[in-house]
This record gives C-alpha cells, sequence and structure tokens, in this order.
C-alpha cells in the first residue's frame, strides 16, 4: 500500500508499507564509510528514518514519508504555492514583484570541515522539476568556530530529473556526488548541510524532490605539487589584452618587465618591484633567504634566446635556475614558485607604505590613490596547506582588522614587511596595479543595463526609453535558462530560442552588445575550459558580444584568472564582459581583492550587500570598486547596504554613483534609467577631457577638483598644482579647486610639509636663477593634500 506522507511530528508507526525497496535501493546508501574517505553525517540526520534534525529556516519544508516497508525518505512541501493554480506565488507586502520562489532546507547541526581540503557531496534522491523553472542544489553553509556563517558557500544543482527505467526498476532513485574544495582560510570550522530550492514566478512546483541520504565524505589529502624548472608559471589564454605584453625578459639583465610593472634582480638575492603607470616608483622589494644558499643567480631563460617570447608559452617571460622559476605575465603578475622540493622564505619589503593596507588569510592588499600591489598565495588545492606568512609588526595598525574592514585607512611609512615560507606545491605571485592603461575616451561611452527576453524588454522601442539611450550594452537577464544562477552541470540552456534569438537580432540592429548572464561563480565546475566552452557554445550559436558573469569563482583564484584570459581572447579587446564580484558573495577578505584578475573585465559591479555606514566617507568605493588606478575597468558600485551622511534618506540617491563617479569609476543604470544629474555631470567631465585630456596628470589636476566641485561632495584629494611658465623666467602655479586654496612649495627638492619652515607659501610667481627641483601641493580645508608636484628646473626649460 501507499503510505501517506506523515509531518516530522506526526505518529509513523500507524502507517503499515508492505511495499519493499527496490532491489539495489540499499547499496545506493551512503552508510557510514566509503573507501574514498570519511564519511561526515551530522548527529540525528539518518534520513531513511523519522526523526531527522532538520532546520526550515525560510519558506521550505522537508516531511517524513514511509516510503518502503523497510526504508522512508524526506520530501519537500511546496513554498509559496498559489491555492488555485498550484503554481509559485511571488507576491509580496511591499507590493514589489520578486523573481522567484525560493526555499532552504538544512540540517539542525553542523559537521566538522577543513581548510583547503577536498570533499564530495552525496545525495540519494529522485527529482522531477522542469528545469528552466526550477532550480534545486546542494553544499554545506560555511561557519566559523562560533558557528555563525561565514561567505563563499557553494551548492551543486541536482538533475532536474532521476527517472528512468535504468535506474532500480524505474522508481528514480539515483546517488548524485559532487566534489568541491574548501576555500585556505583559517576561519573554516565547519559547514552544513543545506538544501536550495528556486522556483520561477507563476510557475509550476516542483512535482518531486525526495531525500533517502546525505553525507559529505572528506578526501585524503592532495599530495604537495611537483613544479620542474619553467613549470607552475603558465596559465590559459594569452593574457595579451589591452596593449598589455612582457617588454624585456633577460637573463643576462636580470629584468622581467612588462607594460605595467619592471622586476630588476640585484645582488642575486633581491628583486626591486617598480611600478609604472600613472606613478613611477619602487613600491616593493623582494628579498629570498633559506637554506643551501638559496637565490637568483644562475637563472635562464627558457626560450631559444634573449630576443624572442618562450616558445612553449609564447608572451609570457620565464626565468629559472635550480631553486625556482620566476614567471611574468603580460599583465604584470610575477609567480615565484619552487622546483621539486626547495624550500625558501620571501620576504616582501613595501617601499611606498601604503594607505588602504590589508592582510588577511596569508594575503596582501596594500594600495594608495596610484597604485601599489598585491600578494596572493596558492597552496596546492585539496592538500590542507597554507602558504603561512608571518607580518613584521603585529602592532601595525592593520595587523588585527576584521577581515572584512573596508574603511580604515591610515597613511603608512614604508619599510614594514610581510614573510611567506615557500616549499613543495606552493606558489606565491605579486601583482602591481594600475594593471593596465585607463581608457578615458572609452569611460565616457561605455553604458550598460538590463532587458528581459522572456517580456520582449529587448525588442526595439522598449530599450529606448528616457535616460536609456545612452546604453550601449545590454545584459539580457533571461536569455540563458536560470532560476537562481544555473549551478547544474551541463551546457547553458535558451530559455525561448526563438525569443533569445530576436533580442539580440534587435540589439544588434541597433548597433549595440548583447550579453546574456552566465555566472562563473554559480556554475558548478571549477575547470576553466569547462566553463568557457559553455560560453564559446552561445557565441558560436547566438553571435553574443559578451557575457555578464554573477560573481567569479574566488574560492580558487587561479581558476577565475583562467576564465577571465580564455574569455578576453575568446571576444576580444571589443568583446563586452561585466564582472558583478563582490566579497560577500565569494567569502574573500578585503586582502584577496585582485585587480590583476578583473582587469580582463571591461566593467565590474561590487559591494553588494556590504554594510557600511560611513556616508561619503566609505573608502572602499576609491579603493576598491570604482577600480581607477587598480585593474582599470569602468567600476560601478552596488550599494544596497551603504548608508551614512549624504548617503542615507533624504540624500539624494544618486550620491552613491556621483562618489564613485569622483574615485574614477562609472554608473550603471537602474531600472528606470541612468539619472540626469549623473549625466550631466559625466557629460561635462567629458568636455573636460576632451581640454585636458592629454596632461598626463588629467585626473588629479583637472577631472578630480571639477568633480568634487559638480557633485558637490567633499571628498578626496584637493587637486594638484599646475605649473606654467611666465616672464621673468618664473614658474606660476595655480589649481582647479573651487574652494579656498593654499599652494606649498619647496626649492630644494624635499617633500612639502605645509605650514612649516621648510616649505613657502605662494603667493606669486617664484623666479628661477638655475636648475633645481621645485616641489608643490595644494591644501584645502576639507580635503587631504593634493598629488605632490615634481618639477625638474632646467634652465629655459620647465618640465
Amino acid at each position: 500500500m501507499l503510505c501517506p506522507i506523515a509531518l516530522l511530528t506526526g505518529v509513523i508507526g500507524l502507517c503499515i508499507v508492505d511495499e519493499p525497496a527496490p532491489h539495489g535501493f540499499a547499496s545506493l546508501l551512503i552508510g557510514d564509510s566509503d573507501p574514498r574517505g570519511e564519511v561526515l553525517r551530522p548527529p540525528n540526520f539518518t534520513l531513511t528514518k523519522p526523526g531527522a534534525a532538520w532546520d526550515f529556516p525560510d519558506h521550505a519544508i522537508v516531511k517524513y514519508n514511509q516510503t518502503y516497508s523497510d526504508y522512508g525518505s524526506y520530501k519537500l512541501s511546496a513554498i509559496d504555492e498559489e491555492p488555485t493554480t498550484g503554481k509559485c506565488n511571488c507576491s509580496r507586502p511591499d507590493g514589489v514583484k520578486g523573481t522567484a520562489c525560493n526555499g532552504v532546507v538544512m540540517a539542525e547541526n553542523s559537521i566538522p570541515l577543513k581548510a583547503n581540503r577536498q570533499y564530495i557531496v552525496a545525495v540519494v534522491v529522485r527529482t522531477e522539476f522542469p528545469r528552466l523553472t526550477t532550480e534545486i542544489n546542494v553544499g554545506t553553509m560555511f561557519v566559523n568556530l562560533s558557528g555563525d556563517e561565514i561567505d563563499g558557500a557553494r551548492y551543486g544543482g541536482l538533475p532536474s530529473s532521476t527517472y528512468s527505467k535504468d535506474k532500480l526498476d524505474g522508481s528514480g532513485w539515483e546517488r548524485w556526488e559532487w566534489e568541491f574544495i574548501t576555500p585556505a582560510t583559517k576561519r573554516l570550522s565547519g559547514g552544513v548541510i543545506r538544501i536550495n530550492v528556486y522556483t520561477a514566478c507563476n510557475s509550476p512546483m516542483v512535482k518531486m524532490l525526495e531525500v533517502a541520504d546525505i553525507a559529505v565524505i572528506l578526501k585524503p589529502p592532495t599530495p604537495p605539487q611537483t613544479f620542474k624548472a619553467g613549470e607552475g608559471v603558465a596559465f590559459l589564454g594569452s593574457g595579451q589584452s589591452f596593449g598589455m605584453k612582457v617588454l624585456e625578459c633577460s637573463s643576462t639583465e636580470k629584468v622581467l618587465e612588462s607594460l605595467s610593472a619592471r622586476y630588476q634582480i640585484i645582488n642575486n638575492s633581491a628583486i626591486i618591484v617598480s611600478q609604472k603607470l600613472e606613478y613611477t616608483r619602487t613600491v616593493a622589494m623582494i628579498i629570498i633567504s633559506g637554506k643551501h644558499n638559496v637565490n637568483f643567480a644562475n637563472l635562464t631563460r627558457l626560450s631559444e634566446n634573449e630576443q624572442q617570447p618562450s616558445p612553449v608559452n609564447p608572451g609570457i617571460c620565464i626565468l629559472a635556475n635550480s631553486y625556482l622559476t620566476l614567471g611574468l605575465q603580460p599583465d604584470g603578475l610575477l609567480g615565484i614558485v619552487p622546483i621539486d622540493n626547495n624550500t625558501f622564505t620571501i620576504t616582501i619589503v613595501n617601499e611606498f607604505g601604503g594607505v588602504m593596507n590589508r592582510y588577511y588569510d596569508d594575503n596582501l592588499l596594500t594600495e594608495d590613490d596610484y597604485g601599489g600591489f598585491t600578494v596572493s598565495p596558492y597552496p596546492t588545492p585539496g592538500s590542507g596547506a597554507f602558504v603561512q606568512s608571518t607580518l613584521s609588526d603585529n602592532n601595525i595598525w592593520f595587523a588585527n582588522l576584521d577581515a572584512k574592514d573596508t574603511n580604515t585607512t591610515m597613511e603608512t611609512d614604508a619599510g614594514w614587511s610581510v614573510q611567506w615560507q615557500i616549499s613543495q606545491g606552493n606558489r606565491l605571485f605579486i601583482s602591481v596595479m594600475p594593471v593596465r592603461n585607463y581608457n578615458w575616451e572609452e569611460s565616457f561611452e561605455f553604458s550598460w543595463s538590463s532587458c528581459f527576453v522572456s517580456d520582449e524588454a529587448c525588442k526595439p522601442g522598449l530599450v529606448n526609453g528616457s535616460y536609456f539611450d545612452f546604453v550601449n550594452h545590454w545584459i539580457m537577464w533571461d536569455a540563458s535558462a536560470k532560476v537562481w544562477a544555473m549551478s547544474w552541470k551541463g551546457p547553458f540552456l535558451p530559455s525561448n530560442e526563438t525569443r533569445v534569438k530576436e533580442a539580440i537580432t534587435a540589439i544588434h540592429n541597433e548597433g549595440k552588445a548583447a550579453v546574456p548572464y552566465m555566472s562563473a561563480w554559480f556554475h558548478i565546475s571549477r575547470n576553466a575550459n569547462e566553463f568557457v566552452n559553455n560560453v564559446v557554445e552561445w557565441k558560436n550559436k547566438f553571435d553574443i558580444d559578451g557575457i555578464y558573469s554573477d560573481g567569479l569563482p574566488n574560492d580558487d583564484w587561479i581558476v577565475a584568472y583562467n576564465e577571465m584570459r580564455l574569455l578576453r581572447d575568446a571576444f576580444g579587446d571589443n568583446g563586452t564582459l561585466i564582472v558583478h564580484d563582490s566579497i560577500r558573495e565569494s567569502g574573500m577578505t578585503a586582502s584577496q581583492y585582485r585587480p590583476f584578475v578583473h582587469t580582463y573585465a571591461s566593467a565590474t559591479l561590487m559591494a553588494e550587500e556590504m554594510p557600511s555606514t560611513d556616508g561619503t566617507a566609505w573608502q572602499w568605493p576609491r579603493f576598491c570598486t570604482s577600480q581607477f588606478r587598480k585593474s582599470n575597468a569602468f567600476g560601478a558600485i552596488k550599494g544596497n547596504s551603504w548608508t551614512g551622511k549624504d548617503i542615507s534618506p533624504p540624500a539624494a540617491p544618486v550620491n552613491q554613483d556621483l562618489v564613485s563617479l569622483i574615485y574614477g569609476g562609472r554608473d550603471r543604470p537602474t531600472n528606470h534609467g541612468y539619472k540626469p544629474v549623473y549625466l550631466d555631470i559625466k557629460n561635462n567631465l567629458r568636455t573636460l577631457w576632451e581640454t585636458f585630456g592629454s596632461d598626463p596628470y588629467f585626473y588629479d589636476r583637472y577631472y578630480l577638483p571639477v568633480s568634487q566641485k559638480l557633485t558637490n561632495i567633499t571628498i578626496g584629494r584637493a587637486g594638484m598644482p599646475i605649473s606654467n611658465v611666465v616672464a621673468g623666467p618664473a614658474i606660476e602655479l595655480t589649481t582647479m579647486n573651487s574652494m579656498p586654496c593654499e599652494i606649498w612649495y619647496t626649492l630644494n627638492g624635499k617633500p612639502v610639509v605645509p605650514n612649516t619652515n621648510n616649505s613657502h607659501l605662494y603667493t606669486s610667481p617664484i623666479n628661477v636663477s638655475g636648475p633645481g627641483m621645485l616641489n608643490a601641493l595644494a591644501k584645502v580645508v576639507g580635503l587631504e593634500l593634493s598629488r605632490e608636484l615634481h618639477l625638474n628646473l632646467v634652465h629655459k626649460n620647465y618640465l
């Protein structure tokens, strides 16, 4: 007989089922042991019997079902179902239309998880639901020692139907599995098994989701990788985009140089790291030490000769000796990789100080308004190892900041350092920013928004409303079938192939770019080729111009890096790659912001659900989301948790966009289009660029002070002094600052310190009688001191 579904709290014993489980059902169950590793199951979580300890935090519930005489299971109860239609009801109390009915069920208790280890999620399940309108995924929510959730959990999408005549007499049961590697973070302590259910609005509810067993299997540690000379520094894709390339690669001159960075080996024991774009300066020194006199001596270039790129890895520079390999990418990323089982210490000394300094989970971010560098370790995935590191001064102001602190900044003296212990299988990478040149002209042209093919909003006439005329890159939000974010395995499916083709044709007929949503973060695979091949299939079939990726796989940053390089190669420099990549989503810390990954994007959207009450004083737009002088993609901000002075109501909502604009970022239009004030200011700034854009200090002298005036927002630095030669000969100093301004200077080459005896207040043109060095800066009340002008005074030839 069939047994009615009984509530978890109901009396199960009164229902008698005389039908045994089909042959082979018992062998599907995971049990308490597995030859592949240790089986982890929460306490009181046997799903073939009543009484399993579930938690129902969000709009869903599972109920015990005595499926067979010898085994039971738990079946999903519908979420937000409209009683009369049996469809998902997305109405909300606030009247805003939702996009899906969301439900969550999870284990009441957690399981222990280890960092940087490989796990198998195993589920004995039977499913039947429409793929185009329903998504169900399973995984583990990460928690710390206190039991609090850690962002960055991943979930794998269940198959839409498990029913087959070949599976257990057509009963539909199968064991579904997928693997993941936990992030290399010391914050991780455990995980909670969780099932997420998403059904599109006004769509039929799930017909069948029944679970008989769930467990997580911890696999043995992956052995550390062993690298031979030249290995571990090559990546997928060319990396030769937006003018990025290797300019010099010499084992005799001991130089590795790209468009953005120069690495000069000195005394066989150190590397001087120089920033080349926006501000030419030394930013770091890399020092190597260890047993067996490990050093940078006797490096050999792994290519046919000193003038040609490596024949094995064209476009990159590889130098190696018996201890290590150095590898430089066209984007300036330098890798340091031990050969065989060599071990050594890498000390990186900060030579410019930094203002936004973040050090957490062995990652380092250090920058100021002009650039900086990042350091990203990479232990063997799944090994359980970390690239252990030590900060030179545990009392320095940023040593104990919260991992998610995105606001605290401080001018810092140069000379502090971090040491990383490098051993077999562990790699270390340093990247200098800005990574590439900023495209000022394109920054005033590039604009993007979203439309829906389901309601034909991507067709002509519907995308050209007020303030939408400026949009030239259209994200087709629902072109590929997704209810949440396409977490299942397999190719991306069109939601409606006819409408997708019509929408792309309509967008192309207007001379604009058609860009579907496709998420690299939520994609079930961490194989870069697999994800990119899925995208390229759409490029070849539908002639798309790029993609909007909802997140990047930052739990394995090399996968993210490979994907972005491959995608840029696939679509070319003129292709549209927009990346929504917030720290909260992928579980990154602020120290794991990596501009060298984002540099392959056309534009980024960041800071979703990142809380800040700092108002216009929030520093994250300045040092991250704007992307200016970092990745130099066009950075927009989704500050939906950003509040505070001049940001919260009654302040104008556009102020978020204007803050981003001041810091060199750009905005995206809302569903109602661009805000007029934003467009007006951006157009005025474009006119300013057309007049003064040839000045190498255009941003500091013109754009920054004029944008502050136009927005009426007082943040950042004062405008930099502008020098002109006048009769005398003399040097005249002016600025574009709109508020009362003082200019202070020195003539002896020493740094300018306003209001001291060592510096002079400018009152009239400075007479020059011979060679020297003029330094000058501007001081405005309410702003930080301007960028300092350095003027080499050569008689009758003033720079």
